[in-house]
């Protein structure tokens, strides 16, 4: 993110017209300073919603809020909620990875402690509803999400991710989920490497239809 003169991230957003790209607002974080606003964003296929992260938000517990906008309007106002883990502990960096299928009705936060996933409400916009989540608690291992990416529909979602075991030892995944009415479930390990030195997944990509994923690695 680009930190403004007070400390603060900030998110620029622009539009395409034919020959350039035409700037059209700012979003300013309102999270404090160094809470790393903006190191995430996603955007709905009309821009009418935008999706920010700030994951060094309250020691690294990390924050991820929404910003709307009616109509053809240039400017996006804060809603809420505002989105962070129940039992949000420090470092665990929620939002540090975010997605937000194309029709805007899906919303997944990468963390340190897995993924989250919520719907939007038909009949209250405003309102977003638990849609699920996935982590490793019960096995002895820190899932931390890389990367998560959205079908344009939002009904197939795939999260790369590092893992740490309580012994020390680690491994990188790459899991798919669909979503099933109300919730994501999980449908396919795409790769399950349990190596001492993991190749780690910066980022997930999903094709519009859902058929087809890229992963990219970083050391």
């Amino acid at each position: 993110p680009r930190i403004n003169s007070e400390g603060l991230g900030t998110v620029h957003v622009f539009t395409a017209t034919q020959t350039s790209w035409q700037f059209v607002a700012t979003l300013i974080g309102t999270f404090g300073v160094d809470s790393g606003f903006g190191q995430s964003v996603a955007v709905s296929a009309n821009c009418e919603l935008i999706a920010v992260g700030a994951p060094a938000f309250n020691s690294f517990a990390g924050v991820g809020a929404v910003y709307a906008r009616q109509g053809n309007a240039t400017s996006w106002n804060l809603r809420d909620p505002r989105f962070a883990l129940e039992h949000g502990a420090s470092n665990a960096q929620f939002a540090s990875a975010i997605a937000l299928s194309n029709n805007g009705h899906i919303l997944a936060f990468g963390s340190s402690q897995g993924v989250v996933f919520y719907r939007r409400c038909a009949l209250t916009p405003n309102l977003w509803l638990d849609a699920g989540s996935f982590n490793r608690s019960g096995t002895g291992e820190t899932l931390v999400t890389g990367g998560v990416g959205l079908s344009d529909d939002g009904a197939v979602a795939g999260i790369g991710a590092s893992f740490v075991r309580s012994n020390g030892s680690s491994g990188t995944s790459a899991i798919v989920f669909a979503f099933n009415d109300t919730k994501f479930t999980e449908v396919h390990t795409l790769l399950d490497k349990r190596t001492e030195a993991p190749y780690f997944v910066r980022g997930f990509f999903v094709d519009a239809l859902g058929k087809y994923v890229a992963l990219t690695f970083g050391g």
